[in-house]
């Protein structure tokens, strides 16, 4: 196109000049937009207008037309508009399809333009960038008055239930529009973060004069589920020093538009459901900061729930949780949770920040801390730990502290979601040093060392793992094991295996290959 306009400085309105527009297209996934009749507009002293023209998206098309006069200008446009173009106007819309029956007159001065008009919904669905349910089978009706923008009953299906939406939009031409909108969910269930779903009733006001506007309001949840493993980073980590930083306002337009500052209460039915636990909490908090990326401040109680420790279920007696962060998910906790391993009850104590927690466990009856880690590990007290003194044990029981630990985070499955591997710590013993009765045994030759044990499966029928110390006790020890199977019930298993003394060069090398046969019986 071509525009060429002259005027004198600050009489605009008295502009002479020609635009013409012959070839207009927007294009984006879902969204096609051109214009079908060229544009020509001769002005002649703030005196123009043009003749209706059309613009056209895939399946409807809408009519263009207005004049001016000093100034006052007079635009319509009227026709079917694709909702897929909110997509463009808004970052908060990520997907909309649907169409607006759309009736839309813009007049006045143009430092002071008025709309008036009205805006139909039938059928739209619209996905907002922070909300991962879709607001479906939208319905509804926008007034435009003098500026003022009438959200009257807006009706959609959020999560099977219908949300309802109403209120004003005051516009300006020089600066923000002015939000009072209320929100109502009727028992919605909601994809939200950090929720994996939420479901619940309340009423939500959004309102503010310029960006981020405010959404407050009350939600009692009928029930809550966290899902996630809390290896996961579950989202950005906000700086605590971002608050006494200037503002960007790029940024702040972009994705900032609207900040959280919402009452939760559950009198039940807060769920947290991974590999390592399932319990029920209750309490109180507020969801606060921007959608994208909230936080929680308040604090949960335990109704009934287990955690599972190697695989072993430890039954909750008493958890609190209390979430006192406002820039990040990282709460403080005190849970205490009950065992019976055997014939022994194993009692475990934690708390501490999810970050950065401490675990104390007793037993009865009694045990020592190396002696619950192996009945937690294999379900009894090793039977080896009495060939080896007191260094050893320590060694052993903090290998099988550290396997503890990773799987109760769940650091082995998120390792192996994101690389293939799995890891494992286990203990590096030499079973064969002090075994001969023409040799006393000598204990500071055989000192446990923890191992690093990472596993992968090639395929369907080939598996292996590589095992190595990491450098602490009297011996350095090496594995290669690898596993084919040949039919469903047999399996060929090789193995490399290399000892060598840290002080001496005494080493060993060995190699293995076995046949695996297993039968399974109903």
């Amino acid at each position: 196109g071509h525009i060429q306009l002259d005027f004198l400085s600050t009489q605009g309105e008295l502009a002479r000049g020609d635009i013409q527009i012959s070839h207009y297209e927007l294009k984006k996934s879902g969204l096609q937009l051109s214009l079908v009749d060229p544009i020509r507009v001769p002005i002649q002293l703030g005196y123009f207008q043009f003749k209706p023209v059309r613009v056209r998206f895939a399946n409807s098309e809408l009519l263009l037309s207005g004049e001016g006069r000093k100034g006052d200008v007079d635009f319509r446009i009227k026709g079917n508009s694709d909702l897929a173009i909110a997509e463009v106007l808004t970052s908060s819309v990520t997907k909309a399809s649907g169409f607006a029956s759309t009736d839309i007159r813009l007049q006045g001065p143009l430092k002071e333009l008025k709309l008036d008009g009205e805006i139909n919904f039938s059928g739209a669905r619209v996905q907002l960038r922070w909300l991962q349910s879709p607001l479906e089978e939208v319905d509804g009706q926008i007034l435009l008055n003098q500026g003022r923008i009438f959200v009257k009953s807006l009706d959609a299906f959020l999560g099977d239930e219908v949300f309802s939406m109403s209120g004003r939009i005051e516009t300006f031409t020089d600066h923000f529009p002015e939000l009072d909108l209320r929100g109502t969910f009727d028992n919605n269930k909601i994809k939200m973060d950090p929720f994996d779903l939420i479901q619940g009733r309340g009423m939500l006001l959004i309102r503010g004069i310029a960006p981020p506007y405010h959404i407050t309001g009350n939600f009692e949840v009928n029930q809550a589920l966290y899902a996630k493993g809390f290896s996961q980073s579950n989202s950005p980590t906000l700086n605590r020093g971002e608050r006494f930083m200037p503002r960007d306002q790029e940024k702040q337009l972009a994705s900032n538009l609207f900040d959280l500052d919402i009452n939760l209460n559950a009198n039940q039915g807060f769920f947290v459901r991974n590999e390592i636990i399932d319990a029920e909490f209750k309490g109180k908090a507020r969801l606060i900061g921007f959608p994208e990326a909230p936080s929680l401040l308040g604090e949960g109680r335990l109704v009934q729930g287990k955690v599972l420790f190697k695989n072993r279920p430890f039954i909750f007696e008493a958890v609190k949780v209390e979430f006192d962060d406002p820039y990040r998910m990282n709460p403080k906790f005190n849970a205490s949770a009950v065992s019976e391993v055997n014939q022994y009850k194993i009692r475990a104590l934690v708390y501490g920040r999810a970050d950065q927690w401490k675990a104390e466990f007793t037993s009865t009856p009694y045990l020592r801390e190396n002696e619950i880690f192996a009945v937690l590990s294999s379900g009894a007290v090793s039977a080896d730990s009495g060939r080896f003194g007191s260094r050893d044990r320590s060694l052993v029981s903090q290998g099988e502290a550290a396997s503890l630990i990773l799987h109760s985070m769940d650091f082995s499955k998120d390792v192996q979601n994101k690389t293939g591997f799995q890891f494992d710590v286990e203990e590096a013993i030499d079973t064969q040093t002090a075994n001969s009765i023409f040799r006393p045994q000598n204990l500071s030759e055989n000192i446990a060392s923890p191992k690093v044990v990472l596993k992968r499966n090639v395929g369907r029928n080939v598996s292996f793992s590589l095992g190595s110390t990491v450098g602490m006790g009297s011996w350095n020890q090496k594995e290669v094991n690898a596993e084919l199977k040949v039919t469903q019930g047999m399996s060929m298993l090789g193995v490399w295996n290399n000892i060598e003394g840290v002080n001496t060069r005494e080493s060993r090398t060995s190699f293995g290959l076995d046949l695996k046969f297993n039968r399974r019986f109903k």
